[in-house]
């Protein structure tokens, strides 16, 4: 994971999303970059490097954390949400077989393509660039919403799934503000409190 993934702030002056995936912050220009093990080094100007441990770091950061019911964020942090992305959307499934015993499918996607993402507490669009044809989901027709290390899958019912892969955005970040807009949007729509969101959202 990409040391934009990791921290979704500056630790140096708590900017949100400013660091670039080369580690600096945009900011205030402090330089982030992998130290011994999983230490992660901060050089800011001024000041001797800081060598300290991933969780040492995400103690520091401000994090816009949900309430129980993920309903409000503090700060003034609301949406809408843009991001700069390249995503993958599915074009088929085909069989996964062992030995000839069928086990599965899996998804196949088409080819990366660049634009941009738009989060609301209704849905979320992708905009393709250069503009062409993209989408637009309703948020309460997610299906599953399922992070990985670099990216965000999207299952919406009857459709595709889409690989989301942030490019200058944390995955961090992005995880929790879809679940936000996401529980916003279901509870809106009188679908119940969203108890998990992977495999597949189940509410209560």
């Amino acid at each position: 994971m990409a040391l934009k993934d990791v921290l979704w702030a500056c630790p140096a002056c708590h900017a949100i999303e400013s660091i670039a995936p080369d580690g600096r912050c945009q900011a205030c220009d402090a330089r982030l970059r992998r130290g011994r093990g999983a230490l992660i080094v901060l050089n800011r100007a001024g000041a001797a490097p800081e060598e300290r441990s991933v969780a040492d770091w995400l103690a520091q950061l401000p994090w816009p954390d949900l309430d129980a019911e993920g309903l409000s964020l503090p700060g003034g942090i609301t949406p809408p949400f843009e991001a700069a992305v390249l995503v993958r959307t599915e074009t088929h499934r085909k069989q996964l077989r062992l030995a000839g015993d069928y086990i599965g499918t899996i998804e196949v996607f088409g080819g990366r393509e660049p634009g941009t993402l738009t989060l609301d507490l209704a849905s979320i669009a992708f905009t393709p660039d250069p503009a062409t044809v993209g989408w637009c989901w309703p948020l309460a027709d997610l299906a599953a919403i399922q992070p990985a290390s670099s990216t965000i899958q999207l299952k919406v019912r009857g459709g595709p799934v889409a690989s989301l892969r942030f490019r200058t955005g944390s995955v961090r970040l992005w995880e929790q503000r879809l679940k936000f807009c996401t529980r916003h949007a279901w509870n809106a729509a009188g679908r119940g409190r969203i108890l998990e969101f992977q495999p597949r959202i189940r509410a209560a």
